[in-house]
């Protein structure tokens, strides 16, 4: 008698153990219990709603963001000292990822440059004065970012932007994010 109580305790316990968790989960997930978690892991701020870039450009580029994450330079004007400086700190962000590097493009989005010699060999340079949609939206997100027409965004493999840096960030926020994100299940060799 005695080993069958403890049988039907043991299944008991069982029973609860694989139904507390989904309790707690009906719980956290009701009105009954209002969490929200505190902090994220990222530096940046992401954008709401991600910008799918071939919505708003038709620019042949754009297919070249599919399959890798993209770190997108915008300068508003002419690529000039500063933007050159900023084009420096890409590539050194991009070294700074290692063997993980392969799978992060750079990319400078500008009216025009003065100095080809100034564009490291692993950023990508695109003038875009004539696309007049992608102007517009990289306009209209400046305001998260950079400001005056100026940004720094993370495209995401699937072609989306989602988040975006203000001037408070440092490279080395935008290198944990990179980390963070090189290491996302799709993007690992």
């Amino acid at each position: 008698m005695q080993a069958q109580a403890k049988n039907r305790l043991s299944i008991i316990a069982l029973f609860l153990l694989f139904l507390l968790p989904v309790v707690t989960a009906i719980v956290m997930n009701s009105s009954w219990v209002d969490y929200k978690p505190g902090a994220t892991k990222n530096k940046g701020q992401l954008v709401e709603p991600p910008v799918l870039m071939s919505a708003v450009t038709q620019a042949a580029w754009v297919k070249d963001l599919e399959g890798v994450w993209t770190l997108v330079y915008r300068h508003a004007g002419e690529c000039e000292a500063a933007c050159a400086k900023t084009m420096s700190d890409m590539h050194t962000i991009r070294l700074t990822m290692g063997h993980k590097a392969d799978k992060l493009r750079l990319l400078v989005l500008a009216d025009g440059l003065n100095n080809a010699a100034d564009v490291p060999q692993d950023v990508s340079f695109n003038t875009i004065t004539e696309d007049v949609s992608l102007v517009k939206e990289l306009n209209r997100l400046s305001a998260v970012s950079l400001g005056q027409g100026q940004g720094m965004y993370i495209v995401a493999p699937e072609g989306y932007l989602m988040m975006s840096y203000t001037p408070e960030h440092t490279p080395p926020d935008m290198i944990k994010d990179l980390k963070l994100l090189l290491k996302r299940k799709g993007t690992e060799s």
